[in-house]
């Protein structure tokens, strides 16, 4: 299967989370893509780690975050506004935080 070139370019971002042991990154991965609609095209694991610097209890999950539109270029602030929404969603649900390094 093909598909067109995008016209418009896509934003990559990428989140480090501190992730509860019990959270499974699928469902991490699930609610990233149901709180970004539509704007996030697609979402991978970049690494997991767990050791020094991670508080007990926790995981490191880093994620790659595709954002994109069909009909226009996004803006920065759009973005912005986007990764805020999801991880204010992944704190109220499960309890996942940004990492702070």
């Amino acid at each position: 299967k093909f598909s067109a070139i995008a016209k418009f370019p896509k934003v990559d971002r990428d989140l480090s989370l501190l992730v509860p042991e019990q959270v499974l990154a699928d469902k991490v991965i699930a609610t990233v893509q149901k709180l970004g609609k539509p704007l996030v095209e697609s979402v991978g694991i970049v690494d997991v780690y767990v050791g020094e610097k991670i508080p007990g209890g926790t995981r490191s999950l880093s994620l790659s975050l595709l954002f994109g539109d069909a009909s226009r270029t996004l803006e920065d602030a759009e973005v912005e506004s986007a990764i805020q929404k999801i991880l204010t969603g992944l704190d109220r649900e499960m309890g996942v935080k940004l990492r702070l390094q």
